[in-house]
């Protein structure tokens, strides 16, 4: 409807056109123009089968032609004042347009205006309608959420939902579809995190409560690697596989239920519920602050600006400051790249089928822990690992007691020994393994390729600020994890090791505390503490014995076995030790390793007194519960001193 066919009846507030044109969604009619004041008054009352009458439209926000927009605009049929009032009312907080600036709409109009860009109000009318139709339901007023939420439920007619918030908003509901955009859309805001894994999620939610308007952008799913395809799903798995070994060994104590069954799909079905549970408190938890996500990927286009490509076309981020949060991705070997016959974690936590037989390629932390699980589950598992002993970077006194456990379990490990070369054989694989200077051919239904992991530092626009990467990936950043670039921030395994989650979401704090302008926020920690969830666990923090020494320092040792803990006993847990290492001088706790039951658990205990300061002694002195597994580092700590009352005494 061209502009100058407007009747005088748009020039009244609260009046719109009664010329239906077609949907294209079951050829369903909708009048042509909306008028935002039908639906402040009352979003819900209406009469879905009269076509013409007053409320049939309330839902099609914005779907006009330029024309009619610009005429609408001009007449006030909106009623502006109305509409910012309503919102402001309802705790809107997102972008106000100041000035002439216009907002930038993409949008469906019907059957014959698909993917037509409009310009809309400037002010908080368009901010609230941008956020709308763009960026998803989780930063308007509640009444637009309700309405847009009946549409969809079936109560309005068929939905007329832009394409843009279909695929950005998290929290829609699965099988809704819309239609394309291609345009370019121009946004604005104060700070973009570029990925929303444990890093870049935390740092998002820490700069809106420091009163920042923040953009996140992430390809994938909320949550990134760790909750995703990584931490969370590969501990579900695990924590299935102990059980599981526990229900086959409780005839030792008396308890017989014959051999346990596995459903895998129904297993596999229980780890992504815990999955959705946390991607969804994450969704949550970005929605309640009035944080924006645009799913796509996202590439520095200047040290102020993002575009980013979605599934609907492109978007442009003016902003003040860029977080880097991109993470990381599996590592493989020349000749073993991804594929049905060789996994990556990702494979193995999600498998159609459990195989008979599986070669792992690494005999790290995720080799190992994913190789323990099969070999739980009924997999005959093999571990080649290139160094000397599995899990490289840990204390071999640690690492034997996982080796002990793993043999036992049925798992044989080659050490010193290099996957060259393979090949598919008869539905599995066939692969050359070096050791010693000789060569054999394994065979395996699976490869589990877990040689490590790189930073995911490809393809961020590094090169439209001057930026590049260290030869390993990583982006040399400051104190308060800002690159060389100002206003341009990495963290998480962008900026450097450890690669670990809680490092991660550490240094988003420390970023966003430094955006925030809070005095004191930098990078400042004595030790962060890694878990690897082997059976048994283990767990470390600080500096290990043979480290403390080569730094020069003087140390006293102190141990004490999980065999001589009632706890560990009565769980049937008893492998393992806790040890202590102290500064000589002044007693201050250096370090901790654990191997054992869990000691993913008490680790925290001792990252916090290596984090303040304190020494042996203060642990020693604390009371700890009895009978619980705690009281063996409180032991440890005394017999630094040779002082545990429960340590065996020799010569």
């Amino acid at each position: 409807m061209p502009a100058a066919q407007l009747g005088p009846e748009l020039r009244q507030p609260g009046v719109r056109a009664q010329e239906p044109v077609e949907s294209g969604v079951q050829g369903r009619p909708f009048p042509h123009v909306v008028v935002v004041e039908d639906l402040l008054e009352d979003p819900l009352a209406f009469d879905p089968g009269d076509a013409g009458g007053r409320r049939q439209g309330v839902w099609k926000i914005g779907q006009m032609p330029l024309e009619v927009l610009e005429q609408a605009a001009e007449f006030e049929v909106f009623g502006l004042q109305e509409f910012e009032t309503a919102a402001r009312a309802a705790g809107f907080g997102g972008p106000v347009v100041e000035g002439e600036e216009q907002v930038v709409l993409g949008f469906p109009v019907g059957a014959q205006g698909a993917g037509e860009v409009l310009e809309v109000f400037p002010g908080l009318l368009g901010a609230a309608l941008y956020q709308c139709l763009l960026v998803g339901l989780q930063a308007v007023p509640d009444l637009l959420v309700d309405a847009l939420e009946a549409v969809e439920d079936g109560h309005g007619g068929p939905p007329i939902i832009p394409g843009p918030v279909a695929a950005r908003d998290p929290f829609r509901k699965a099988g809704r579809t819309a239609g394309r955009r291609t345009s370019m859309t121009e946004i604005s805001t104060d700070v973009v995190v570029l990925g929303a894994g444990p890093a870049g999620y935390v740092c998002a939610i820490r700069l809106a409560d420091l009163g920042r308007q923040v953009v996140v952008v992430e390809q994938e799913a909320l949550g990134g690697t760790c909750l995703n395809i990584g931490c969370i799903p590969s501990k579900a798995l695990i924590s299935a596989g102990h059980l599981l070994q526990q229900a086959r060994s409780a005839g030792e104590i008396g308890l017989d239920f014959g051999e346990p069954k596995v459903d895998l799909g129904r297993l596999i079905a229980w780890k992504q519920s815990v999955v959705d549970r946390l991607t969804g408190g994450v969704g949550q938890l970005l929605k309640s602050r009035k944080i924006q996500w645009i799913q796509g990927r996202g590439r520095l286009s200047a040290a102020n600006a993002v575009t980013v490509e979605t599934a609907e076309g492109t978007t442009r981020i003016s902003c003040r400051d860029v977080v880097l949060a991109s993470g990381s991705v599996p590592a493989t070997l020349p000749g073993f790249e991804f594929g049905d016959f060789v996994w990556s974690s990702t494979e193995a936590l999600a498998p159609e089928s459990l195989p008979g037989s599986l070669l792992v390629v690494g005999g790290g932390y995720i080799g190992m822990e994913l190789g323990m699980f099969y070999a739980h589950m009924g997999t005959r598992v093999t571990v080649v690992e290139a160094t000397d002993s599995i899990l490289p970077g840990t204390e071999a006194e640690l690492s034997r007691v996982v080796a002990r456990k793993a043999k036992k379990a049925g798992i044989e490990i080659l050490t010193g020994a290099f996957a060259r070369e393979w090949k598919e054989k008869e539905g599995g694989v066939e692969v050359v393994v070096e050791a010693g200077g000789e060569k054999k051919t394994l065979q395996a239904d699976r490869i589990l390729m877990t040689v490590g992991r790189r930073p995911a530092s490809e393809d961020l626009g590094l090169e439209a600020v001057g930026l590049k990467t260290d030869r390993a990936g990583f982006l040399e950043v400051d104190a308060q994890r800002m690159t060389r670039v100002p206003h341009v921030y990495a963290i998480g395994d962008l900026a450097g090791q450890p690669m670990l989650a809680h490092k991660g979401s550490a240094e988003g704090l420390v970023a966003a505390g430094a955006i925030a302008g809070r005095p004191g926020a930098a990078w400042d920690v004595r030790a962060i503490p890694a878990v690897i969830f082997t059976d048994p666990e283990i767990a470390y923090v600080g500096m290990s014995e043979r480290e403390a020494r080569e730094a020069g320092a003087e140390v006293r040792v102190g141990r004490f076995n999980f065999g001589a803990n009632g706890r560990a006993l009565s769980v049937r847990a008893a492998e393992g030790f806790v040890k202590v290492v102290a500064d000589a001088g002044d007693d201050t706790i250096l370090g901790v390793q654990m191997v054992g039951p869990e000691v993913t658990q008490l680790i925290a205990e001792a990252a916090l007194a290596i984090e303040a300061g304190l020494t042996a002694e203060d642990v020693a002195m604390t009371i700890h519960a009895h009978p619980t597994l705690p009281e063996v580092f409180m032991e440890a700590c005394e017999d630094v001193h040779g002082l545990s009352p429960h340590a065996v005494r020799r010569g």
